[in-house]
């Protein structure tokens, strides 16, 4: 590339950029397969995502016992309910 082209493109002389050392190919030929490489496995992808729903569901299992459970527990409005220590140990059926 001559001069001529750098003044075309607006630069000057000598200031076009040059590739540095992890940038440049030292050599087009062909290299062999590196056989520990990873690879991505569409059926780990698959896998995943049905690990992602079942994680899903147990979680939205223990939000609506847990919901259950509390309904269970509380009293019904206006009603008057104590707690003491038998009941907070679970002594008291």
């Amino acid at each position: 590339m001559g001069t001529a082209a750098l003044h075309v493109s607006g630069k000057t002389p000598g200031t076009a950029r040059k590739p540095g050392p992890g940038f440049a190919l030292d050599s087009f030929a062909a290299t062999r397969d590196d056989p520990d490489r990873t690879v991505p496995n569409p059926a780990q992808k698959t896998a995943a995502a049905q690990v992602r729903q079942a994680e899903a569901a147990a979680w939205a299992a223990e939000t609506a016992r847990d919901a259950a459970l509390l309904q269970l527990r509380s009293p019904a409005p206006g009603q008057a309910a104590y707690l003491t220590n038998q009941v907070i140990n679970g002594d008291e059926a």
